[in-house]
């Protein structure tokens, strides 16, 4: 059994960021919080598709928040 998931072109999301994302967007909206009020993007996958930092720069980037730290 594996997923049957399209590769993606590496400048698109990819799909560790897309899920981070939705969850971030999840959790700031049930905060009540815009993507401002984001500190710091700390990532951790079991699962790799792109080196941990540059998902936490793409959750980063898609949220368009001055985001302090990214881990």
């Amino acid at each position: 059994m594996k997923p049957l998931i399209e590769p993606r072109d590496k400048n698109d999301l990819s799909i560790l960021a897309e899920i981070g994302v939705n969850a971030a967007k999840d959790a700031l909206d049930r905060a009540n919080l815009q993507p401002k009020d984001i500190d710091a993007v700390i990532v951790s996958a079991a699962n790799i598709s792109r080196a941990y930092p540059a998902i936490a720069i793409e959750i980063q980037n898609e949220l368009v928040s001055k985001v302090m730290l990214t881990i």
